[in-house]
């Protein structure tokens, strides 16, 4: 998972360098996705590429967006909103879920 900015980004680390991918999941405690994803209050928008359904689905919730999926496939190939874009709390992001 990557994320624009960040403290990870601005480091030039990426944020499983400190995270594991239970923790960007909540299913360890860790910090909350939005206090190092946030920049007044905007969403950063991650890039989900070879993320599964069900592992999007919970970091959206986790950042206060939504998701809409289309496609055949085991993981997100693509998505409309681009990795590093600003969205607010609400909205929706379409993925295309395919092979890697």
């Amino acid at each position: 998972l990557k994320m624009l900015p960040s403290v990870h980004y601005e480091k030039g680390m990426q944020c499983s360098d400190c995270h594991t991918k239970n923790n960007i999941l909540g299913k360890e405690k860790a910090k909350d996705c939005l206090e190092c994803h946030t920049y007044n209050k905007d969403i950063i928008v991650p890039d989900f590429t070879g993320y599964s359904k069900e592992e999007a689905q919970e970091i959206l919730q986790s950042l206060g967006i939504k998701g809409e999926f289309q496609g055949e496939g085991t993981v997100i190939v693509g998505q409309n909103v681009e990795f590093g874009e600003i969205v607010k709390d609400g909205d929706t992001i379409n993925f295309t879920l395919g092979k890697l």
